[in-house]
């Protein structure tokens, strides 16, 4: 088989295996905004996007941007369904490049042709098939297109590592290595965890020099354009004050000043949670994730990534270390940040492991080839998929949220309910995002939908004032709130069982 030919194999497959992952999702996929499959914040993303605006920190600049693109396409559904399928669509694309990473990845390696094609398939299969990848294939969030951003990062280095010494010229490398920088800048407007791929990059980057000043001066004239790209790239924030400054319907933190902006960038509200473990429920937190990756690709997977770990020890270091970096200081975030629904933070350690597994699974039947011949590959080729079918069937079942409603019933109901000029106090991001969503889409905008635990933020209070003048700006909080000439409702209750109440039994002192 001639190389030109096993690249046209190797896309190819990788398109067909991005076209099933889609088939097999969409049964699965929400029907709007969801509350399943750790979807709350999709109503907060979703009605971003629906009104340009800023969700919940970092602000997340690129997603809105794609999102709003995807949104103007032609598909059906309301515009929560059609952000679901932007999920679906980029975790498909994301398999797809994690298979062309596999089979780059492999050809240095020298791995046979068949056997790596096939590993480099059922490596993308193991991706697609983690529960917690498809869970996030079937909502709005961020992780799914997030997990586009890995990939293509990781991607690019596998190409830039084995090919810069083959470049025609000097210029063609900078330029992709400017391009990789730019693809990691946008990633952090999308999830920023992408920086956690940073010491792995910068390893990749000496990793061929020696300590010598020729060496050095080549790792920083790369390091220099590394970060070109990654400046432009970040350049993607400063929609994050523009919009701001239009005062958008969501619009948190008002990132229109520095010391806001910078706040909203670095998420600052949100690091008093990397304190609250002790170090004995961080190592139990710790071990905790260790178990979920091996849930999450099956304990054969880690198996494959295991033995696709120890061939790249022998044979090249450096990616390992890459991609082992990735996969730790990915554990070490998670386990160090405990906050509800925290799985989802794992996501970039399975991309890590995929890419193990794929080169695994390829010098599995590497030897199979060679000591059984084409039947003993095709055989265990065979038992691989026949498992992946089994674990599909199984997961299916517990991401399914093809027929939850809940969140639309809320809305729609919530909003029946209300009398004109109303307003509700939520507490809980289900709620409170669930009715700005249909906010968003222009309904019921004579309701003042209240957060209560963002009402002593000073933003928060202006933002209102702004929407709602009769509002004090400098004086919300709920017992003033029973001074307006509004009737004032609150929501109370869990989610399965959730009521409308007068504010005057639930605010204090307020007889």
């Amino acid at each position: 088989m001639s190389q030109k030919q096993e690249h046209i194999i190797s896309y190819g497959l990788a398109i067909i295996i991005a076209i099933i992952t889609i088939y097999i999702y969409l049964p699965t996929l929400a029907p709007s905004i969801t509350w399943g499959n750790g979807g709350a914040d999709g109503g907060n993303l979703a009605a971003a996007v629906a009104t340009l605006g800023i969700p919940h920190p970092p602000g997340y600049p690129t997603y809105v941007l794609i999102g709003l693109g995807w949104s103007k396409l032609p598909l059906n559904g309301d515009l929560a369904y059609r952000l679901n399928l932007l999920s679906t669509t980029s975790i498909a694309f994301a398999v797809g490049l994690s298979i062309i990473a596999i089979t780059f990845l492999g050809r240095y390696l020298a791995l046979s042709q068949i056997p790596l094609i096939m590993g480099s398939g059922l490596g993308g299969l193991f991706l697609a098939l983690s529960p917690l990848i498809w869970s996030q294939a079937t909502i709005t969030e961020i992780y799914s297109v997030g997990l586009v951003s890995f990939t293509s990062l990781s991607l690019g280095l596998i190409v830039w590592y084995y090919k810069f010494e083959s470049w025609n010229t000097f210029l063609t490398e900078r330029v992709f290595l400017v391009v990789i920088g730019i693809i990691k800048g946008l990633s952090f407007g999308i999830v920023p965890q992408i920086v956690l791929a940073t010491p792995g990059m910068l390893y990749l980057l000496h990793a061929y020099h020696k300590p010598h000043k020729q060496g050095l001066t080549r790792f920083v004239q790369r390091l220099l354009l590394l970060l070109c790209g990654v400046g432009i790239g970040l350049t993607v924030f400063i929609y994050l004050p523009l919009r701001a400054n239009s005062q958008p319907f969501v619009n948190w933190g008002t990132p229109n000043t520095l010391p806001r902006f910078w706040g909203m960038v670095t998420a600052a509200s949100y690091r008093q949670y990397f304190t609250l473990l002790s170090p004995h429920e961080w190592l139990i937190r710790f071990v905790s994730s260790l178990s979920h990756l091996g849930q999450e690709l099956s304990w054969t997977g880690i198996i494959f990534a295991i033995l696709g770990g120890y061939y790249l020890w022998q044979h090249d270091k450096p990616i390992l270390v890459y991609l082992l970096s990735l996969i730790g200081l990915t554990v070490i975030f998670r386990t160090s940040y405990p906050v509800m629904g925290n799985i989802v933070y794992l996501i970039p350690s399975l991309h890590g492991l995929t890419i193990l597994t794929g080169v695994g699974i390829a010098v599995l039947l590497t030897q199979a080839k060679n000591q059984i011949g084409l039947a003993g590959l095709l055989l265990i080729s065979l038992a691989l998929v026949g498992t992946l079918v089994f674990r599909a069937n199984k997961i299916a079942p517990s991401v399914d949220v093809s027929h939850d409603y809940r969140a639309v019933d809320f809305a729609q109901e919530t909003f029946a309910k209300l009398p004109p000029d109303a307003v509700i106090i939520s507490s809980q991001d289900e709620t409170t995002f669930s009715l700005w969503y249909y906010q968003a889409l222009g309904k019921r905008l004579d309701v003042v939908v209240i957060d209560s635990r963002l009402l002593f933020y000073d933003w928060y209070q202006l933002n209102i004032a702004v929407q709602y003048p009769d509002l004090n700006p400098y004086s919300i909080n709920p017992q003033d709130l029973l001074t307006l000439k509004r009737s004032i409702y609150i929501l109370d209750g869990s989610l399965d069982d959730i009521t409308i109440n007068s504010a005057t039994s639930f605010l204090p002192n307020s007889k």
